[in-house]
């Protein structure tokens, strides 16, 4: 009988130590900006454009800034895409810091030097 507890144990009680919610940190600047608790922040949205095909994305310019921080702003892209999904459109955003603009556009222009070479895909 002990051991039959002690076998039941062993599946139940990683069940609760693994069902706890683990605490995303934040990795981008404007993710940082934005989980700070207990201050009032102002957001600036600038659209900047939009494409559709099969879906929407909608780029806009980001400034997020905090009126107890006269100097320090945070600025960025948003870019929420919306898929068909049967009926329904989902949108998901997704925000890029300034800094990393510039090393985004090169990987874009390669995958696009790339696809050149390959037509097929």
């Amino acid at each position: 009988m002990k051991k039959l507890i002690v076998v039941g144990l062993m599946f139940v009680l990683p069940c609760f130590a693994f069902g706890e919610e683990i605490e995303k940190i934040p990795t981008t600047n404007i993710e940082k900006f934005m989980s700070k608790k207990g201050n009032m922040t102002i957001k600036e949205y600038y659209p900047i454009g939009d494409m559709s095909e099969k879906g929407n994305a909608v780029f806009e310019a980001l400034v997020l800034s905090d009126p107890s921080e006269k100097i320090a702003k945070t600025k960025g892209l948003r870019v929420e895409v919306s898929e068909e999904n049967g009926r329904f459109m989902r949108p998901n955003a997704v925000f890029i810091d300034f800094e990393e603009l510039e090393s985004l556009s090169k990987a874009v222009g390669y995958m696009a030097d790339l696809s050149s070479f390959h037509p097929e895909t």
